[in-house]
């Protein structure tokens, strides 16, 4: 049966990469007619699911599969293959409604979206992790909420995976506690996540989120975390690395709107490039470094990009964003 997205599937049938990076405006153009709104409010429009959806088929039937959706930039990426979790069938998936509503009412996640059923490539993918994860858990009460949630997904997803928490491991002559360690895959993971008040109720849950003030020693804090896995790197302890701040504060994003902050050394946001040695302005106060006096010295070089991880609506603090940095 003719379909209007049917112009979608050509254009993807004409593509000889694995992977098409492309924005919501291209799309409109090859189709010749403008995308409904859920498409830009519902991250659920771009699920690999067909059921209810009748755009999805455009790209489905074909063998290709979207990733990477960002709501606010209004991109994501095309690719080959199957995105079917293990386990979950279309009439599961039906079942579950969205991971994210646009407003405070309690919802429930899809298990069948971010998923892959070739391990290796999981472990090789943060973002997808992550994107599977915001379907079943799109808030955290707190850090340790958000360390538990990532490493059951982990070890759900990669059940041959031998995943620890609070790893102790010697690096440069210190032992280092590891959020998250892949003991198989050998890939280290830290966490941070840095809230601001926000009270709402999810899934017949109620969550209360606090607000973590100090931003200046808490973007240095995740900056020493890409040093740390760095560090882990050159000492053969670990293939690969990542240092992930999930948060809902704009703050961290966001750039500056000052040149001369006291921690301009520190700012990890939207586009930024990190690396060399970073040091605190001498305008910065001794309580604001306290216990962070040290540079750190960043070895390799890092553009850092934030994506979008759930929204729960316009209202202040609803929106969570994570930045993934990978070391290796």
């Amino acid at each position: 049966m003719a379909s209007k997205y049917d112009p979608l599937s050509k254009h993807l049938e004409s593509i000889g990469a694995s992977a098409w990076h492309t924005t919501f405006q291209e799309i409109e153009r090859i189709l010749s007619f403008r995308l409904p709104a859920s498409a830009r409010n519902h991250r659920s429009w771009w699920h690999n699911n067909t059921i209810g959806h009748p755009q999805a088929p455009a790209w489905m039937d074909i063998g290709w599969k979207t990733t990477d959706v960002d709501m606010s930039a209004e991109t994501l990426v095309f690719r080959r293959g199957s995105m079917s979790a293990p386990g979950t069938s279309a009439s599961e998936a039906k079942r579950v409604p969205e991971s994210v509503s646009q407003d405070n009412a309690p919802v429930k996640s899809p298990r069948s979206s971010g998923a892959l059923t070739d391990q290796s490539e999981m472990s090789l993918d943060i973002h997808l992790l992550i994107q599977g994860l915001s379907h079943t858990r799109p808030i955290f009460h707190s850090e340790a909420d958000f360390q538990h949630a990532l490493a059951w997904y982990i070890h759900k997803m990669m059940p041959d995976c031998k995943v620890r928490l609070e790893y102790p491991f010697p690096v440069s002559d210190k032992e280092l506690y590891l959020d998250i360690w892949l003991q198989t895959e050998k890939v280290a993971i830290e966490l941070k996540f840095p809230s601001r008040n926000l009270e709402l109720e999810w899934d017949s849950e109620r969550f209360f989120l606090r607000e973590h003030g100090a931003q200046p020693p808490r973007r240095y804090d995740f900056l020493k975390d890409v040093r740390r896995v760095e560090q882990m790197i050159m000492d053969g302890a670990a293939k690969v690395g990542y240092a992930i701040l999930l948060t809902n504060h704009p703050h961290y994003w966001n750039p500056p709107s000052k040149q001369d902050v006291i921690d301009v050394a520190f700012r990890i946001h939207e586009g930024r490039n990190v690396s060399g040695e970073l040091t605190w302005s001498g305008r910065a106060g001794e309580e604001t470094k306290r216990g962070r006096e040290e540079p750190i010295d960043i070895i390799g070089s890092y553009d850092l990009h934030w994506r979008d991880y759930s929204r729960f609506g316009s209202g202040t603090n609803q929106q969570f964003r994570y930045l993934a940095v990978m070391v290796q």
